[in-house]
């Protein structure tokens, strides 16, 4: 402002605020466009919601409620009759379905081939127990871990951790590594 008051010759700042801002009659009538564009716009609103209900009132279905229910009713009908159709044809499809797996499934001997499987999964169960970390330290030996029970593999590692615990088939025994050899 001060700028301008030098530019325009303006004699105080006052007098240069009043030149660069607009008048209040200005802003009165900014105001008011704005009220009567709201206005307008509310009318235009409460007009086409009008218009609206008037062509719902006026449409088939509140001249002719009755109709209507009857329409809707004859088609219910006719769907409840399609249903049972369908749901016959689908039964029997399925009866005929279930009967042609049950006559492959008796052909197959189902009982045998499931001990024979059973049989088979039995020994892989036992052969995979048998190479089982407690298998192994049944036959004698030990796991060496670390206090918070990782597994120790190497010399180097159990140099670093210092204390151990050593893992037997029947339990533990804590372990203190007091140096050793390269």
């Amino acid at each position: 402002m001060c700028d301008f008051a030098a530019d325009l010759r303006a004699p105080t700042p006052s007098a240069a605020a009043e030149m660069v801002s607009r008048p209040d009659a200005d802003w009165q009538e900014e105001v008011r466009g704005w009220g009567e564009r709201l206005a307008e716009a509310v009318i235009d609103f409460v007009e086409e919601k009008k218009r609206r209900l008037g062509d719902l009132a006026g449409s088939y279905v509140f001249r002719e409620p009755g109709k209507m229910v009857e329409m809707s009713s004859q088609r219910v009908d006719e769907l409840a009759v399609q249903l049972m159709r369908g749901l016959e044809s689908g039964w029997r499809l399925r009866r005929q379905y279930v009967e042609s797996l049950l006559g492959r499934w008796s052909a197959l001997r189902p009982e045998r081939r499931l001990r024979e499987l059973s049989l088979r999964v039995r020994a892989a169960m036992d052969r995979l127990r048998a190479m089982g970390p407690e298998e192994t330290l049944r036959r004698g030996y030990a796991l060496v871990q670390s206090t918070d029970g990782k597994l120790v593999r190497k010399a180097e590692s159990a140099r670093r951790c210092g204390d151990l615990v050593l893992r037997f088939a029947d339990g533990k025994l804590p372990v203190q590594v007091k140096g050793g050899r390269e």
